[in-house]
């Protein structure tokens, strides 16, 4: 047998004769609030879910408090990544079983971080990953290669599975927050969209490619792309509009202000949103502290104008997922 051909082989022996488990990791706090009497759960307190990955749930399952709804878009949970793992054995324990082609057993002990990712159409990013620790356990014996086709090789899958079940209290947090915090920007929201006379237009997006989070204010190293998504609020036909965009170091007017204009042409029709544009090197100032949506100029349809000053854009400036905001509209 040829050398390579020998590694092959052990390598396809130690394959087949592991055999992994995931179990759940012990919780003290957890087990004193199962003691308590268990009720019912209404179908209000029922927070529906789509989950992203492989392995199967059947529609209307019920994990705790979520429920699994393949047409249900709001909540969608992924598995991010999974990290390294922590063993509580020595690297060590199982080289000789591994030497033996696992003719002596080993068993092999870790935890498991999983990450879980939440994201949603009404939230432009996603959001903090929640983390959920699980135990692995494995065990290599060549006998096994006898019973582990009957008795079953536990996949990643089944892993993935018990990190959902096991961060189904974190996950139902997590929807409550996420259902507070659209109820704030709905406050902010409802105001521009039932006064369209007032505010033709509403700024949804303005931010710099190189942050995550939508804000108009940025710290050092801000990128110079800068991307600028807006919502016609009026009932009229946008057909072009020029953005003036400041870049300082001061939170209040300084000399060293730097101006830009950004035109776009472009027919945005009443009710609909204009495209998110990205505007490469369009940061006048690159290493600036601060950026800012100084002017809004329109031009419509009819050939009439409108200048939205800098206080007014911080009136109709609102971090808003364009989901939410169509939402609010087919509701007034």
């Amino acid at each position: 047998m040829k050398p390579k051909q020998s590694y092959l082989y052990l390598l396809l022996f130690f394959c087949i004769n592991c055999i992994t488990f995931y179990e759940k990791i012990p919780n003290p706090s957890k087990q004193i609030i199962d003691l308590k009497p268990k009720t019912s759960l209404s179908s209000a307190s029922q927070k529906s879910f789509f989950y992203e990955n492989s392995f199967s749930l059947q529609p209307g399952q019920k994990i705790g408090s979520l429920l699994y709804d393949p047409n249900s878009d709001f909540f969608k949970i992924g598995i991010e990544e999974k990290r390294k793992y922590k063993s509580n054995n020595s690297p060590f324990l199982c080289l000789l079983s591994i030497l033996t082609i696992t003719l002596i057993p080993c068993y092999y002990d870790a935890v498991e971080t999983v990450q879980l990712s939440v994201t949603s159409p009404y939230f432009f990013d996603k959001r903090k990953p929640i983390e959920q620790d699980i135990r692995k356990r494995e065990y290599a014996w060549l006998p096994l290669i006898l019973i582990s086709p009957f008795f079953g090789n536990k996949s990643p899958e089944d892993g993935n599975r018990l990190a959902l079940e096991e961060a189904e209290g974190k996950l139902s947090k997590e929807y409550d927050t996420m259902l507070s915090e659209i109820e704030v920007t709905k406050k902010k929201l409802k105001p521009l969209i039932e006064n369209p006379q007032k505010y033709s237009v509403i700024l949804n997006d303005f931010a710099t490619i190189d942050f995550y989070a939508q804000k108009n204010n940025f710290s050092f190293g801000t990128g110079k792309d800068v991307i600028i998504q807006i919502f016609n609020n009026s009932f009229k036909t946008m057909t072009k509009i020029k953005y003036h965009l400041t870049s300082t170091n001061s939170l209040t007017k300084s000399p060293n202000d730097v101006y830009e204009i950004v035109e776009n042409e472009e027919i945005v029709f009443p009710a609909s949103f204009s495209k998110n544009i990205l505007f490469a090197n369009r940061n006048p100032r690159p290493n600036s502290l601060f950026l800012f949506m100084d002017k809004i100029e329109i031009e419509w349809e009819d050939g009439s104008k409108t200048v939205i000053a800098k206080s007014e854009v911080n009136q109709i400036k609102v971090v808003a997922s364009p989901r939410l905001i169509a939402d609010l509209f087919k509701q007034k």
